[in-house]
Order: structure tokens, then C-alpha cells, then sequence
């Protein structure tokens, strides 16, 4: 297995575009994800009362939270977690999940491309 990662430069901008896509259908136009949003958001706001463990449980919650109710945060978030299933793909998943997963990016770079076209949204 090669660890090497050689990006051509359209997979590089369909990384990008995608995670743009993703960050976009979390934080302002998903409807589907407006309830699990609501969730997080009230961890960020639990009180943290009982024990050391359920304290350090909610602490954490809390803060995982906050970054998902962080539009600026996940733009550094996503597009880590995007590269690196574009490099599974191409190093470790075998057929058909490699092409499911690499197809999977690329149709979230052109709904982000052609929304952007479109003149659809701000950013």
C-alpha cells in the first residue's frame, strides 16, 4: 500500500468544492439537519451536574457541539475528513466502494459548483 499522496489537481478542487457542499447542507440549507443541529446546540448548554465521568461525558458533548454549530470551524474540519476518503478510496477501498466513494465527491462538487453558478448563495 502506497502512503505517498499525489493529488491531481481536479480531484484537489473537487475536495474542496465538496467539503463546500457539505459544510453548506449542515449549517444553512440542510432542513434534514436542522433537528440533529438543535441537539447539539443544546449540549453546548447542559448544566454538567452528577459525577466526574458524567461531567467529563457532557464536557465533551459540549464542546463536539460547538463545533458542529461552527460554520468557520468545520470548513477546516470537513475538508480533512473529505481528503482523507478520497485517499481511502484510492489506496484501500476495493471496487465498487472506491468508485462509489470517489463519484460520491465528485456529485457533491458540482452541486456545490453549480449552486455557486447559479448565483444560489453568498459564499
Amino acid at each position: 500500500m502506497d502512503l505517498s499522496i499525489a493529488i491531481p489537481v481536479f480531484d484537489i478542487l473537487a475536495v474542496c468544492l465538496a467539503s463546500g457542499a457539505i459544510v453548506r447542507a449542515w449549517m444553512a440549507d440542510g432542513g434534514l439537519f436542522a433537528e440533529i443541529r438543535d441537539d447539539l446546540y443544546l449540549w453546548v448548554d447542559h448544566p454538567g451536574d452528577g459525577g466526574l465521568l458524567r461531567r467529563l461525558g457532557l464536557f465533551i458533548m459540549a464542546k463536539l457541539g460547538k463545533l458542529a454549530n461552527c460554520g468557520f470551524c468545520q470548513t477546516y474540519h470537513v475538508v480533512l475528513w473529505v481528503l482523507v476518503l478520497w485517499w481511502l478510496a484510492h489506496n484501500v477501498f476495493t471496487s465498487p466502494w472506491n468508485d462509489v466513494t470517489v463519484y460520491g465527491i465528485y456529485w457533491l462538487a458540482l452541486v456545490r459548483l453549480t449552486h455557486r453558478l447559479e448565483g444560489n448563495y453568498k459564499s
